[in-house]
């Protein structure tokens, strides 16, 4: 029988077994078909199947369900069987285990998501290279390696092998809602302070600004638009729920600062929203509303010698009785007899 060594040339090949575990103390008897990695040895396959391995366990393997059954060693692989006897087909293994083992090595189960974060950890990847660019990054790829640098700075790690996956795409998410406001904290900011409505920007993404240089670009400064915003806060809400932000001490600080980042693309986008309301609103109004400056005139004349006409005599009034340099806003329908 060849040695388990074989294991090492047969890569990750499936191949289609009957398998079949005797009835035990533990679970009552399966018979069915699998696809099992051949580089797997009997131990791992039986613990696949039955679970770990406290128990006395004995393996078989045969080339029928009616023909002679083989012993095969638990530490073997199944590659180093069929190499030599390619036509086996069945695999069968049987546990005598007793009850006071059951009961004394019954194992004890941990939550999937902490197993999960007790692996060995990594940091998150930086990027090398941009599409479209032979040499260099672009400015939003710059831009996503300095959240990755701000993560490792704060100690921020996920297990290996998800880290490039789902470190990604939390940091992906992120970069495209900071590169859409990169050029616009200020108007952001400067709207919260006149709308209780409106959030300003975190302080903590206060450093990602300018990144979307458009004046080197000889381009025009994109405008916010509400459908953009919105997509992002949504976005970034989702990334709120996913366990790696919600259910992990470590990323809670990180957790309420995207969400923090979430509410004000949210809140902005409704006040955009309300702007574009009040403009439609005015503009279809009887007397649109216009800029004072370009749409009046002042003239300046003479008190007449023989007083104030008739009509107007209740504006006259209402100037008379205001206190110096206090405005009047002419109203026709209430400082006239009969309006104009």
């Amino acid at each position: 029988m060849a040695s388990t060594s074989g294991s090492s040339s047969c890569g990750n090949m499936n191949k289609l077994f009957s398998l079949k575990t005797e009835k035990c103390l533990h679970q009552p008897a399966k018979l069915k078909l699998v696809n099992i990695d051949v580089s797997k040895t009997f131990l791992n396959i039986f613990e696949d199947h039955h679970g770990p391995n406290f128990y006395h366990v004995c393996a078989q393997c045969s080339t029928s369900q009616c023909g002679d059954w083989h012993d095969v060693e638990l530490t073997s692989t199944l590659y180093s069987i069929v190499d030599v006897f390619p036509n086996i087909k069945f695999i069968k293994f049987s546990c005598d285990g007793n009850a006071q083992e059951v009961e004394e090595h019954r194992p004890t189960y941990q939550n999937a998501f902490d197993r999960i974060m007790q692996r060995e950890e990594e940091d998150f990847e930086k990027r090398t290279a941009s599409a479209r660019m032979k040499i260099g990054l672009s400015r939003k790829d710059e831009l996503f390696n300095d959240l990755v640098g701000e993560f490792k700075e704060r100690g921020l790690t996920l297990p290996k092998g998800t880290a490039k996956i789902e470190g990604s795409y939390i940091c992906q998410v992120l970069c495209n809602a900071l590169w859409c406001i990169t050029n616009h904290h200020i108007t952001i900011n400067d709207a919260s302070r006149n709308r209780s409505s409106v959030k300003s920007v975190p302080i903590v993404f206060d450093k990602y600004v300018g990144y979307d240089d458009f004046k080197r670009k000889k381009t025009k400064c994109n405008q916010l638009s509400s459908g953009f915003l919105e997509s992002h806060a949504q976005a970034l809400y989702s990334l709120c729920i996913k366990p790696t932000l919600s259910g992990n001490k470590k990323f809670l600080r990180l957790h309420d600062e995207i969400k923090a980042l979430a509410d004000c693309l949210h809140a902005y986008s409704e006040f955009l929203i309300t702007q574009n309301q009040e403009t439609k609103k005015r503009q279809n109004m009887d007397h649109p509303v216009r800029s004072v400056g370009q749409n009046s005139t002042v003239t300046h004349r003479c008190k007449a010698h023989f007083g104030i006409q008739e009509k107007f005599k209740i504006i006259n009034q209402t100037m008379s009785s205001a206190e110096l340099n206090e405005p009047i806003f002419f109203n026709e329908d209430i400082h006239l007899l009969q309006p104009f």
